[in-house]
């Protein structure tokens, strides 16, 4: 900011003017944005909960030390005709 003589002043004060106006309008700007959303969601119905995650799929179980049906038939086969 150069203030060495009335005319610099002058200038100075016009250009802070300018800018007040400038600053005073995005301010009105915003507040009336502010205003307008707030509005919009006070009418707003509230949005429904998102549908809950699908549980995964449960593993099929399996026989004492990781023995398929098939080997435990078997075996017991083999048990019933000792």
């Amino acid at each position: 900011m150069e203030l060495g003589s009335v005319r610099a002043m002058e200038r100075e004060l016009e250009r802070c003017r300018r800018h007040l106006r400038r600053l005073q309008r995005a301010l009105a700007e915003e507040r009336f944005k502010v205003g307008y959303l707030e509005a919009a969601l006070a009418r707003a119905p509230l949005p429904p909960p998102p549908p809950a995650a699908p549980a995964p799929p449960a593993a099929p179980e399996r026989g004492s030390g990781g023995s398929s049906d098939a080997e435990d038939a078997s075996s017991a086969d083999i048990i019933e005709n000792s």
